[in-house]
């Protein structure tokens, strides 16, 4: 004796469901369906609402990580890129974890165009130095932030 399985599928929106059952049970299994479907009409614009307002908070994160964040410096055209970039993090901008497109960016919107690799080059070269930190954030990117003075100024003090 071979047995008959059936399936039902509601789709609701981007929600699914799907039900497995012995082709007997047919109208049973669509009853549940047609339960499941009412309670979930029911939740529905209210879980909607609630992903488009989640959606909403990660687009004002995402447009305000595009605004570019300008140092109160003024770089020395005339100085290494080593130098100019530890001028960077020496200020408050350099406090707070900052990416090498970041570190780029600001370079640029001085007059200081580098190409991408020679900035990671020279960050990468301060952090060997010890006068910039480098670390991964919470994406595995790479980020860099300025070493509190107290700690630059007794590394120094003990290679003079």
């Amino acid at each position: 004796m071979s047995v008959n399985y059936s399936k039902i599928r509601l789709k609701m929106g981007v929600n699914e469901i799907e039900i497995y059952g012995i082709k007997e049970d047919m109208e049973y299994l669509s009853q549940l369906a047609l339960k499941i479907y009412d309670n979930i009409s029911k939740t529905a614009p209210q879980a909607q609402s609630k992903v488009a307002i989640i959606e909403k908070e990660e687009e004002q994160s995402k447009q305000a990580e595009n605004i570019i964040q300008i140092p109160d410096i003024h770089p020395d055209p005339n100085s290494s890129l080593p130098a100019n970039i530890f001028k960077l993090f020496m200020s408050e901008w350099g406090k707070k974890p900052r990416r090498l497109s970041e570190v780029k960016e600001v370079l640029d919107s001085f007059g200081l165009v580098y190409p991408k690799q020679t900035v990671a080059v020279s960050l990468l070269r301060l952090a060997k130095e010890g006068k910039i930190r480098r670390f991964k954030n919470e994406r595995g990117e790479y980020v860099y932030i300025s070493v509190p003075s107290k700690i630059l100024q007794e590394e120094q003090g003990e290679t003079a």
